[in-house]
């Protein structure tokens, strides 16, 4: 296998990162990035202001990894920020019909 990896895909097994390290850095990606949406709500603030910024922070957020993912796929940087934003605002939307489906209110 190690022989087909470096010649089929130009992949050197002995080379690859940690499985342990990649692992523990998706957890850090993945609780900041659950965390940041929470933290308006944090504060004791009541009314729409929290979920108002909430909402942008979110919309901030994915505008800074769409833009590190054009970066690094090497395509339209604008692109990757405004699908990374429609994303975050169409699960947001789900939520919220969720929400209302089931009448959570968070007031």
């Amino acid at each position: 296998l190690a022989v087909h990896a470096r010649a089929e895909m130009g992949v050197d097994p002995r080379s690859l990162p940690s499985p342990m390290k990649g692992a523990a850095i998706s957890f850090v990606c993945f609780f900041a990035g659950a965390l940041l949406p929470l933290l308006p709500w944090l504060g004791g603030a009541s009314g729409g202001a929290p979920a108002v910024t909430s909402l942008a922070l979110g919309v901030i957020a994915a505008g800074f990894v769409g833009a590190a993912v054009g970066r690094f796929a090497e395509r339209s940087i604008v692109a990757s920020v405004l699908r990374q934003v429609c994303i975050v605002l169409v699960a947001c939307a789900i939520t919220y019909g969720i929400g209302a489906i089931f009448d959570v209110n968070l007031s």
